[in-house]
């Protein structure tokens, strides 16, 4: 087989796992199961920020709470949760669930303000 030969095979190969991502990929059907249930817990955090966005806020709660049911370390949805708690005055509700994004990701100094804020509120 000549260099010509290889190089457009190779070309080929790059071009299909770009167009088609996952294809070549070999999955155990446990790995698989959780990929569609991280994808799940994404895509009802995604619905509850467009509830969120047009001010159906207990439904958005609801979403939250699913995704968080999916993927309990979805730090995403904690805060999103803890964030419509807040604005509902929830406050309770609401360092709880900036306390869990903490304890997930506890680097991330925003979310100890947030929850420093729900305190402040709350007296």
């Amino acid at each position: 087989m000549n260099q010509v030969n290889i190089l457009s095979i190779l070309c080929l190969c790059v071009l299909i796992n770009l167009l088609f991502p996952g294809c070549t990929k070999v999955q155990h059907p446990k790995s698989e199961v959780q990929s569609l249930k991280l994808e799940n817990a994404q895509a009802y955090n995604n619905r509850g920020l467009a509830y969120f966005e047009k001010g159906q806020y207990d439904l958005a709660i609801a979403d939250y709470s699913e995704a968080i049911t999916i993927d309990s370390k979805n730090a995403a949805a904690y805060y999103n949760r803890g964030d419509t708690y807040l604005l509902k005055g929830q406050y309770d509700e609401a360092i709880a669930d900036f306390s869990k994004v903490i304890e997930i990701n506890p680097k991330l100094s925003v979310f100890y303000y947030l929850r420093g804020n729900a305190y402040f509120k709350k007296k």
